[in-house]
């Protein structure tokens, strides 16, 4: 007996295997997008993460100048370059 006497097992065959072509065809392209997702995400996340830090930084840094420079502005206009000498302290 071969299998061609059973015409139904061609069909459950083909159905099987393109069921079974499908499942792996989606792990491996999940797999494969997973991996590519990340790459291109670490690398965005980086770029991103350096533009924001830049960006914060720069607003941190450029308002502790503002202010020291506004401090060190006052302190001289009002009383002049003022020289605070102290005794060195002897341990």
């Amino acid at each position: 007996m071969t299998w061609s006497s059973f015409p139904c097992y061609d069909r459950v065959y083909h159905r099987v295997h393109h069921r079974v072509h499908h499942r792996v065809h989606d792990r491996v392209h999940d797999r494969v997008h997973h991996r590519v997702y990340h790459r291109v995400h670490h690398r965005v996340h980086h770029r991103v993460h350096h533009r924001v830090y830049h960006r914060v930084y720069h607003r941190v840094h450029d308002r502790v100048h503002h202010r020291v420079h506004d401090r060190v502005h006052d302190r001289w206009s009002t009383r002049g370059p003022v020289v605070v000498y102290q005794d060195p302290v002897v341990v």
